[in-house]
């Protein structure tokens, strides 16, 4: 019997921002010692072990004042590999990115933004696995999306 030793491959998913995520497999033990390029590494990983493909699922939750929380994520394997989570309002005819929850940098964190989309403030999540991090999100923006609404309004008429 063969025995299996973990792997973990690092690629670059074809999304809006280039982030780099880890993702492990178990391969067994003559494969992780056989140095090989990505690509095969890649299509070994698709093929013969037959890892799903990486589903992308998209929904949008509507709030009682009109702002939408916007959540995107993608599986592999059933496993969470990469998330965004954010906040969006609506003020005077114009959309506004409030608050974004995401896996960029190989890690979750949260981005507090300006309304020229800058980063304000970040907050990471280190001790935060991505699965956990997405319910945290998705329960922060329900829970708190009146306080960071009324805050951004409050930056925009200043």
């Amino acid at each position: 019997m063969r025995s299996f030793k973990q792997l973990t491959v690092r690629w670059r998913p074809c999304i809006s921002s280039p982030e780099a995520i880890e993702f492990s497999h178990f391969l067994p033990e003559n494969e992780k010692e056989k140095k090989q390029s990505y690509k095969s590494r890649k299509s070994c990983l698709k093929t013969k072990y037959k890892i799903e493909s990486m589903p992308k699922k998209y929904f949008k939750i509507e709030l009682p004042d009109g702002s939408q929380i916007h959540v995107f994520f993608e599986t592999a394997s059933g496993i969470i590999v990469n998330f965004v989570v954010k906040l969006v309002i609506k003020y005077k005819n114009r959309y506004y990115e409030v608050v974004r929850f995401d896996t960029a940098h190989d890690c979750p964190h949260k981005d507090t933004l300006d309304e020229n989309g800058n980063i304000v403030r970040k907050t990471w999540f280190e001790f935060l696995d991505n699965k956990q991090a997405l319910d945290l999100a998705i329960k922060d923006l329900k829970d708190n999306y009146e306080i960071y609404s009324e805050r951004f309004m409050k930056w925009l008429e200043k």
